[in-house]
């Protein structure tokens, strides 16, 4: 069976790490797996890039025209791409759609592949307009308890919201007759897609994220932090993410909770930020800013070197951060919420704050970091991670679903 992967990167960002991990995985049981991305960083001979000055250029015009027209955070896929056509010609027997958006293709594209699609639901773009996540309630189904002054509440008629609309009602037109069946790494996003009005009767699978544990593993704490150049004699706090500042991933509600912590704890306790670059103090901690992490290695010495990572986010697909920070034996404090509900199991490998209480988080900053490293806690962190995201039991979920 040949398996075609498409999505934009093949390792950045926490779909294209999924996706790249997931080809890996498949390849190491004999299956013919092979990406088609739109960057490539790999060495990997089986992904292969789509190259082209238009392929940018259509990016960044994209990019741009979101900007203008006001939306923050969302994809048109307007464009032209031709891409459904290389598809078609090739030999795959199955093509699984990552994250596609930023014109990779177009939505009349999407609907003009003739092989059975599997599309794995990295964000909620495949059900909405042109968000990937969005509070508004248009694109769901309406319900007995639907308030009705609510749905209005977001048919203002600014431009941006018009043109989500309008890619919406795109969506359902040239996806009516679409025969894809979803897979969805987490039951909160499988729960998003049976609201929607488009594909609400869709098949779908809930199959997580994956991961290493031979790569994501308990280290020497000591050693991790001199790697680093961390203090060996403070309480290390972890957070991050591809892009930590944006909304999604609750920076604000944690220098909320990071600011309630008392001062017998603030004088011990140091914060350590990766995926973006900065000099201020966050909370008045003293703060470690290390920049992108480029590498697995290095982000495996990272957890390592943190007491706990906190996960404030107010949505998750999944929570790769969080399910890479328990394989290496690092507790979880998050809300609960969205994907993370399904990673971190309440004081028994991490802490699940009441959404969105800094307060609570705070509590659970505490708990945790009363908790010895050589606990229960950070033993069944581990646990969790080889039982649910390492590549055997992820590789047989979809291996079950190929087969239908």
């Amino acid at each position: 069976m040949k398996i075609l992967h498409i999505t934009s990167y093949d390792r950045l960002g926490g779909a294209g790490i999924s996706a790249f991990r997931l080809h890996q995985a498949l390849r190491a049981i004999d299956v013919d797996s092979r990406m088609l991305v739109r960057r490539k960083l790999s060495d990997d001979p089986h992904i292969e890039e789509i190259r082209g000055i238009q392929v940018r250029a259509r990016g960044w015009l994209g990019a741009k025209i979101t900007k203008l027209l006001g939306i923050k955070d969302g994809s048109l896929n307007l464009f032209p791409t031709r891409l459904h056509k290389r598809i078609n010609a090739s030999d795959a027997d199955i093509v699984h759609l990552h994250w596609i958006n930023n014109e990779m293709i177009s939505i009349k594209e999407i609907a003009k592949i003739d092989k059975p699609i599997i599309w794995t639901l990295h964000d909620c773009w495949a059900f909405m307009g042109t968000e990937h996540h969005s509070d508004a309630d248009y694109w769901k189904l309406p319900t007995e308890t639907t308030n009705h002054k609510s749905q209005n509440h977001h048919l203002k008629s600014t431009l941006a919201t018009l043109i989500n609309r309008w890619i919406f009602k795109q969506k359902q037109k040239q996806w009516k007759d679409l025969n894809i069946h979803f897979i969805a790494p987490s039951q909160w996003m499988a729960e998003q897609l049976q609201q929607s009005k488009l594909f609400s009767t869709a098949p779908v699978t809930v199959i997580p994220n994956l991961l290493d544990p031979q790569r994501f593993r308990p280290k020497d704490q000591t050693a991790s932090r001199k790697k680093l150049h961390l203090p060996l004699n403070k309480k290390l706090l972890l957070f991050g993410a591809y892009n930590p500042l944006d909304p999604n991933k609750g920076s604000d509600l944690l220098e909320q909770a990071l600011r309630n912590l008392p001062p017998e704890i603030r004088s011990t306790t140091e914060l350590i930020i990766f995926g973006a670059e900065g000099t201020r103090r966050i909370a008045e901690l003293k703060t470690h800013w290390i920049g992108t992490i480029s590498n697995e290695e290095t982000m495996v010495e990272v957890y390592n070197a943190a007491d706990l990572i906190c996960v404030p986010s107010r949505r998750e697909s999944f929570g790769q951060t969080a399910s890479e920070s328990l394989a290496c034996g690092t507790p979880v404090v998050a809300f609960r919420t969205t994907g993370l509900i399904d990673i971190v199991d309440h004081k028994q490998n991490g802490y699940l704050a009441q959404p969105f209480s800094p307060k609570d988080f705070t509590k659970g900053i505490l708990w945790i970091l009363q908790q010895n490293r050589e606990s229960n806690i950070s033993v069944n962190a581990q646990e969790k991670a080889k039982r649910c995201f390492a590549p055997l039991p992820v590789t047989q979920q979809y291996l079950q679903l190929l087969k239908k």
